[in-house]
């Protein structure tokens, strides 16, 4: 089934703004959007798999991820195209950045990978409004930096293209999916 899917992964760390953008370039180019976390969230009730978070952390990483990959097979069609956020690192339970592995990359059978940026203060300030919870500026920054070496790492392993996108950078990121959908 590889390559037949019309299927880009948007990812970048909480807050970075990925499904805002996501839903307007849905909109805009034409495409389907799916979250990952609504993925998996509707799979574990579907499906009885137990996704189980506390606030950003994940309490099992594996099962949430393998959870992602067969709600995607159950809700792709090979006619349309999709953009579908995600992230290349998560918070464990002990709150450890920890990277998905390339293997559920794999499996998710993407053209590219795209992973949003933003500037670490940025990110800070609009996962606080949204969640009114403080988080560490250096943790973040950590995770973002992790969040794109994984995404690099992942793209040459899988030979996908890479692209790093600032959210503010919205005609950009426009004329990347376009490109890589037509």
């Amino acid at each position: 089934m590889h390559g037949k899917r019309k299927l880009i992964f948007v990812g970048g760390i909480h807050g970075v703004g990925k499904s805002t953008l996501c839903l307007k370039l849905s909109t805009e180019i034409g495409t389907e959007y799916l979250s990952a976390g609504k993925l998996i969230r509707d799979y574990a009730q579907a499906d009885s798999c137990h996704n189980q978070e506390m606030g950003k952390r994940v309490i099992d990483i594996e099962k949430n991820q393998d959870a992602l990959v067969a709600a995607l097979n159950k809700s792709i069609s090979i006619e349309k195209q999709y953009l579908v956020d995600g992230h290349f690192t998560l918070f464990d339970s002990g709150g450890t950045i920890q990277v998905i592995p390339a293997i559920i990359f794999r499996d998710i059978m993407p053209l590219a990978l795209i992973v949003m940026i933003d500037a670490p203060t940025a990110i800070q300030k609009r996962l606080s409004a949204r969640d009114g919870m403080a988080y560490d500026l250096k943790v973040l920054s950590s995770m973002q930096d992790k969040e794109l070496w994984h995404a690099r790492r992942i793209g040459k392993e899988l030979n996908l293209e890479v692209y790093e996108v600032s959210v503010d950078n919205y005609s950009y990121l426009k004329g990347i999916m376009t490109r890589i959908l037509t």
